[in-house]
């Protein structure tokens, strides 16, 4: 009987420490899980706040080319309507000129 009891213990301390070991590998395996699974989150967050940089980056760019571009459509207009008054005056200017010649 006391050698039953004994086999016994030793077979429930054989199997506790196999269910330790096991456990650590589980524990050691799900610390490998998260450390690779952290380490892609963080990639992917890097790769899409780089993405979404570009693409502010893009949108200014694009932004500055169409105000640059209404600048200037803004500045031909001006620059057109001046040379058009200047036009105007100097046919008035000539009229004039001749005016003065012709009396």
């Amino acid at each position: 009987m006391i050698n039953e009891t004994i086999q016994a213990v030793k077979e429930a301390e054989a199997k506790a420490e196999s269910a330790v070991a096991e456990a650590e590998k589980k524990a050691e395996d799900l610390k490998k899980a998260a450390v690779s699974e952290a380490q892609n989150l963080k990639k992917q967050t890097e790769a899409d706040n780089r993405q979404s940089a570009e693409d502010r980056l893009s949108k200014a760019k694009a932004e500055g080319e169409k105000a640059a571009e209404d600048a200037q459509a803004v500045t031909r207009k001006d620059v057109d309507a001046l040379k058009a008054g200047a036009a105007l005056r100097e046919e008035e200017a000539v009229s004039a000129v001749i005016s003065d010649l012709i009396d």
